[in-house]
């Protein structure tokens, strides 16, 4: 490097200026590159933990107009047929059918496994543990809707008592009539 190139850098630059060749270059590569096969770096492993896909909870109906309606207390089934039979007449009385909701049994839903189906009104008959179950399982208020919930007695008490019918049945006009 020529003297006035030397007298310039020194003005622009307060430290040391080296000159570095091309050989040298080169050799520092060849170092580098040697020093990293004979010295691998170690990446810590990670773990893939199996996730098990959630489904959707067996249910009677279409669920048409996003209506869940939660049994409890039905053993296997999702429901017995005169809880089924009581429940068609109380559908009809507020003009839906079993194609228009979803059906389950409270005993048959694992929040493990399943996903309940979509919703936008929930009736439960004596499903109280499952309701407290879900609101402690609530999603941050941002993904927060709208959604009417009814909980009345179970269903074969609801049937066997006529006041508990009169108060469910004022409910239900309210929630869909």
């Amino acid at each position: 490097m020529n003297n006035d190139n030397q007298a310039f850098l020194t003005q622009l630059f307060e430290e040391d200026i080296y000159l570095i060749l091309k050989d040298d270059v080169n050799h520092l590569e060849e170092n580098a590159v040697a020093e990293i096969k004979t010295n691998p770096v170690a990446l810590p492993e990670k773990k893939v933990e199996a996730v098990e896909s959630l489904t959707v909870v067996n249910f009677l109906g279409q669920n048409k107009k996003q209506i869940l309606i939660i049994l409890s207390n039905q053993g296997n089934d999702i429901c017995t047929a005169s809880n089924l039979d009581f429940l068609t007449k109380i559908l009809n009385a507020i003009k839906l059918s079993l194609d228009d909701v979803a059906l389950i049994n409270e005993s048959g839903f694992d929040s493990k496994k399943h996903l309940l189906p979509p919703y936008q009104q929930l009736v439960s008959f004596g499903a109280a543990s499952f309701l407290t179950a879900q609101s402690m399982a609530t999603p941050t208020a941002k993904y927060m809707t709208s959604k009417t919930l009814l909980h009345a007695d179970s269903i074969e008490m609801v049937q066997a008592d006529v006041t508990l019918k009169k108060q469910l049945w004022g409910a239900l006009q309210q929630m869909f009539l």
